[in-house]
């Protein structure tokens, strides 16, 4: 008795916690979990040459895809990208904090991969209050940067894999360098 007592104080407990975590308009987590016995193919691009963007709808990276990746059914795509990274902007007003410099990773037909994050994902961020690089621009100057992403179940066939850049606002300027861009096939797991 005294145990089924205890449970029932806990739950409006819970209860609360849930309706106050979605009252208050936080994000829950999704949660996306892939199993494969193991590696197929492998494919890796490296490029050299600097890529610039301002613009805050995402646009693809100079050379930034990989194409004829074949998946089996119900395999899955891993992409993996790193790159030097320099998000700043342009001395037009001060920086904002939610200021950042977005990267998504896409396959043709199936779409953005996991976790689909869009804008929230920030690659890079402006670093407040310091004015780097002379008197062009507020940023913290180049560093090294990466990403993982992997997709959902696919269908089998021959797919593209994208790697798109973005800025929160047009005043801003994303630079990446020295990038590499590896991508592999994960066999679906057998069938019991």
């Amino acid at each position: 008795m005294r145990g089924e007592t205890g449970r029932l104080r806990r739950w409006p407990i819970v209860a609360l916690v849930v309706l106050a975590t979605v009252g208050t308009g936080v994000a829950l987590a999704v949660t996306t979990q892939a199993d494969s016995p193991g590696m197929g193919a492998l494919k890796v691009k490296t490029e050299t040459s600097l890529y610039s963007t301002s613009s805050t709808a995402y646009t693809t990276i100079t050379n930034g895809s990989i194409s004829n990746i074949v998946v089996p059914a119900n395999g899955y795509i891993r992409a993996r990208f790193s790159a030097e990274s320099d998000c700043a902007q342009q001395e037009v007003g001060t920086p904002n904090a939610a200021d950042i410099c977005s990267i998504r990773i896409s396959t043709t037909a199936a779409g953005q991969l996991n976790p689909k994050s869009g804008m929230d994902f920030a690659f890079d961020t402006l670093d407040e209050g310091n004015l780097c690089c002379g008197t062009t621009h507020y940023g913290d100057g180049r560093e090294a940067h990466s990403m993982e992403r992997v997709s959902d179940p696919l269908p089998a066939g021959t797919y593209t894999v994208i790697v798109q850049a973005a800025v929160f606002n047009p005043n801003m300027v994303f630079r990446l360098d020295d990038w590499t861009l590896s991508v592999e096939v994960l066999n679906p797991t057998p069938a019991s």
